[in-house]
């Protein structure tokens, strides 16, 4: 995150004035002021969710579909764009693809990729990881990261926080969790890969990998804890764990790691298996092949094969041609509930009284559509052309 990419946003006084800044986003300096005066509640909506063990309880936050546009619309012209920022390598899941990487090049099977050929491994994992970054360090991102004024980054981490804390739910905060340690974790980095180690942080999830198998990372685990504890956060002692290789393979994210490519553990692809066998018996049966519960089968199936594919395993390649061969099919029914969606789109259009949900009901039926189109082409055809005169961006909705 070099100095000079901000030469521009610097020169145009983007980053000291909230009148550029406004503008920069292409949004109303009043409404912008209107967004930082509501109460915490009034820019997020708050949900709770179950985490995985299926005991503890998350807290998520749904934002404002203002809120949400101007967090999607910053991210795209700030943090998103190749000529502001240029982010870490040892980054991923929190940031977007290089223009140089694949789709899905800073995902976890990619992180789990730089792990290759490795002997022993540290997993480590943020404590509480979001609701602990305070709103002094969100500050101090877009400080930093962006050059932003004070008042600026103030303001933009007002937008961002609830409690002040970080909202996990901002469209914002992925970006911000990257950003958060700056170049003392680049420093870190550098000087453990001296020591023969391989570094990459997905989110909240730490990795450290080495080639010998006795490694014991007891310098690696003391630079990870002084750098949490600079930053106010804590490293979950329950969630941290060395493996070395040996009976049981080495898994980063889910991900086998131990030989000379990433893949698949050999349960998860007997279960892709299992699901495609069972998928096909279940395409027999023409009327349940046109049922909404085989194209959630269907869904989930395909999502199984592209996770193998991601991969590279040359087996999706087959698995792939044989779902092809039996996607859901539409009826009449799905083509008038269709239609029945493009004439509100084409309704709506005229008046626009809320672009954003606008926006969103034309994607929603193009989505659909591109299912009809497997059974109905022409039709689907047709219909999306009718959609798509009347729908644009969520960077072009007026807030």
């Amino acid at each position: 995150m070099r100095k000079h990419r901000h030469a521009r946003l610097v020169a145009t006084g983007v980053t000291s004035s909230r009148e550029n800044l406004c503008k920069a986003l292409s949004i109303d300096v009043v409404k912008f002021e209107e967004i930082l005066a509501r109460p915490d509640a009034g820019r997020f909506r708050k949900n709770q969710i179950l985490k995985k063990n299926g005991k503890d309880v998350r807290e998520v936050y749904c934002p404002s579909w203002d809120v949400r546009v101007l967090l999607r619309r910053f991210n795209k012209r700030f943090f998103a764009d190749p000529n502001v920022i240029k982010w870490p390598y040892f980054l991923y899941g929190c940031v977007p693809n290089d223009d140089d990487t694949d789709a899905g090049g800073r995902d976890y099977i990619s992180c789990a990729a730089v792990h290759a050929n490795a002997r022993s491994l540290l997993k480590a994992d943020i404590a509480n990881f979001f609701p602990s970054i305070t709103k002094h360090w969100v500050t101090a991102v877009f400080s930093r990261t962006l050059f932003f004024s004070d008042d600026l980054a103030r303001d933009m981490a007002t937008i961002n926080c609830v409690d002040d804390a970080l909202v996990q739910g901002s469209p914002c905060a992925s970006y911000i969790a990257g950003a958060l340690f700056g170049l003392k974790e680049g420093l870190i980095v550098r000087r453990l890969e001296s020591k023969g180690y391989r570094y990459t942080r997905y989110v909240d999830d730490i990795t450290i990998s080495s080639s010998r198998r006795g490694e014991t990372f007891a310098l690696a685990t003391r630079l990870i804890d002084d750098l949490l504890s600079e930053h106010d956060l804590e490293r979950n002692s329950e969630k941290t764990a060395i493996a070395r290789s040996g009976s049981t393979p080495l898994l980063v994210h889910g991900i086998r790691v131990g030989g000379g490519r990433v893949g698949l553990p050999r349960v998860e692809f007997k279960a892709i298996r299992a699901a495609v066998n069972t998928l096909e018996n279940y395409s027999k049966s023409g009327e349940f092949r046109a049922s909404l519960h085989y194209r959630r089968m269907y869904m989930r199936c395909m999502g199984l094969v592209g996770k193998l594919a991601r991969t590279k395993d040359v087996r999706s390649v087959g698995y792939i041609s044989r779902l092809r061969r039996i996607r859901p099919l539409s009826t009449q029914e799905d083509i008038d509930l269709c239609t029945k969606w493009v004439m509100e789109v084409e309704r709506k259009a005229p008046t626009r009284s809320n672009y954003f949900f606008q926006v969103r009901q034309a994607n929603r039926t193009l989505a659909r559509l591109a299912v009809l189109a497997w059974t109905f082409p022409q039709e689907a055809s047709a219909l999306k052309a009718r959609v798509r005169r009347h729908t644009g961006s969520y960077d072009q909705i007026k807030i």
